[in-house]
C-alpha cells in the first residue's frame, strides 16, 4: 500500500477524540471497558459546535442495529463509530411507519454533530453525545400555527390545525441553522422556507425565502445517484440549496438535454448546475461517465468536463478506463483535487492533473469485530468542517 498524505483526519480536540474512540470500541466490544478518565473544558452537549467528524462516512442498519462509522480513506482504518439507535426508535415511535432502512429521510448536518429527521409529529432533531458516541433527541420541530397571509415571517391561524407541515429539512454550510420547506395541505405553486438557529431550535421559526412546493433539500438531491447509488430514486424535479452568506437558491430542471444521459438540476438566475447521477470536481469542472452509463451502477470510463444548463459538453477528457474493473462509486477530494474510486476489488485514488493509472489505497474497509457493517450506504467523503 503506497504511502500518502492524511489530508481528512478529524481536527478536534483530544477530549472528543478519546470520548468518540470510547464510544466505538463499546459499541463492538462485549467487554467493561474502564470509565473515561476525566477531562477538563468538555462543554455541555447542547452548548458544543458541531464536533467536525470527517473521512469516508457510512450509515449502516442490520439486526435492529442504527449507526455511523467513519473510516480514514487514505487507509480504510475505523476512526469511530457513533449510534443512530435512540434517534431511529424515536421516530418509529413518533411515525408508525418509519422505515429507517431510507438513510435518506435522516439528514446529518456538516460535521456531523446535529442529525433531523421528519416525523409524523415534525422534524425529529438530533445532537451528538460525545461522551456515548451516540446520536440523542434535542426537541421535535413543528408547527404551532400557520402563518399570517398578511407578512411573511409571522404568526397567526392562517391554516387549521394538522393542514400545516415541515418537510425536506437541511442544514445550513457551517451546521448553526436548520431550514426546512412550510408546506400547507392542497397548496400549490411555492411554499415558505423557514429556519432556526440550532443554538435555540425551539424558538418561532423565521422566514428566509421561498422554494418550489415539495423541494427536495439540495443535500438529499446533489450528487445523490453517483455519490451514493441509493437503490430506486427518482430524478428531482426541484431542490432548493443555502448559499454561503445563507440565502435561498432554487434549482429546476432544465430545458436542454445531452447524449450522455447527465441528469442534473440548474439555477435559471445563475446558470449553476447540481449533478444527481454525476459529481462536481473543482475550478467548476464536473466529473462522471459519458459513455452512456451514467444512470447504471458501474462505469468502466469517468471523464472530466465543463456543462452548461443547456446540456452543452465541452473541453471532456478522459479520467479513468475501467474496463476490467468498473467503478461503482467515486467521490471528489477536493483537498487533494483527486478522486476516490471504489471497484469490485477495492478503493483507489486517481490524481486529477497528475495523469497515469489509478493507485490501490486498501482492499477493504476496516470494521474492527463488528459484523454487523458493510460498505453498502455510503453518506460520502466528508471533509473537515472548518
Amino acid at each position: 500500500m503506497r504511502e500518502t498524505r492524511r489530508l481528512l483526519r478529524t481536527p478536534t480536540g483530544p477530549a472528543l477524540l478519546a470520548a468518540l474512540a470510547l464510544g466505538a470500541a463499546s459499541a463492538c466490544s462485549n467487554e467493561e471497558e474502564p470509565a473515561p478518565p476525566e477531562q477538563e473544558n468538555i462543554p455541555e452537549t447542547d452548548e458544543i459546535p458541531d464536533p467536525g467528524l470527517s473521512g469516508l462516512v457510512f450509515f449502516h442498519h442490520a439486526d435492529h442495529e442504527f449507526f455511523l462509522t467513519f473510516h480514514d480513506p487514505e487507509d480504510g482504518s475505523l476512526d469511530t463509530r457513533v449510534s443512530v439507535q435512540d434517534l431511529v426508535l424515536t421516530a418509529e415511535e413518533d411515525t408508525g411507519g418509519f422505515d429507517p432502512a431510507r438513510s435518506e429521510e435522516i439528514t446529518f448536518s456538516p460535521g456531523f454533530g446535529h442529525t433531523v429527521t421528519p416525523t409524523d409529529g415534525g422534524l425529529l432533531l438530533g445532537a451528538i453525545d460525545e461522551q456515548r458516541a451516540a446520536y440523542e433527541q434535542v426537541t421535535t420541530i413543528a408547527p404551532t400555527a400557520g402563518p399570517d397571509p398578511e407578512g411573511p415571517g409571522t404568526e397567526g391561524p392562517a391554516f387549521e390545525e394538522g393542514e400545516v407541515t415541515y418537510e425536506s429539512p437541511q442544514f445550513s454550510p457551517d451546521g448553526s441553522h436548520l431550514w426546512f420547506e412550510e408546506k400547507a395541505e392542497g397548496q400549490g405553486g411555492s411554499s415558505r422556507l423557514l429556519a432556526v438557529d440550532l443554538s435555540t431550535p425551539e424558538a418561532q421559526p423565521e422566514f428566509v425565502g421561498e422554494a418550489p412546493t415539495s423541494s427536495m433539500p439540495a443535500a438529499q438531491a446533489e450528487e445523490e445517484w453517483a455519490n451514493r447509488n441509493t437503490r430506486n430514486l427518482s430524478e428531482p424535479e426541484n431542490a432548493y440549496a443555502i448559499s454561503e452568506a445563507e440565502e435561498p437558491t432554487v434549482y429546476t430542471e432544465p430545458e436542454g438535454t445531452n447524449d450522455a444521459g447527465l441528469k442534473f438540476l440548474a439555477d435559471d438566475e445563475t446558470g449553476d448546475i447540481m449533478p444527481w447521477n454525476f459529481i462536481r470536481g473543482g475550478d467548476g469542472t464536473f466529473i462522471g461517465p459519458l459513455d452512456g452509463s451514467a444512470e447504471e451502477t458501474d462505469h468502466p470510463e469517468l471523464s472530466v468536463f465543463d456543462l452548461t444548463a443547456d446540456g452543452t459538453v465541452s473541453d471532456e477528457e478522459v479520467l479513468v478506463e475501467a474496463e476490467d474493473n468498473p467503478v461503482h462509486r467515486y467521490w471528489y477530494d477536493s483537498d487533494g483535487d483527486r478522486l476516490l474510486l471504489k471497484t469490485d476489488d477495492g478503493y483507489y485514488w486517481q490524481e486529477i492533473d497528475a495523469g497515469g493509472e489509478p493507485e490501490l489505497a486498501f482492499d477493504a474497509l476496516d470494521f474492527g469485530d463488528d459484523e454487523l457493517a458493510n460498505d453498502e450506504l455510503p453518506l460520502g467523503l466528508h471533509a473537515p468542517l472548518n
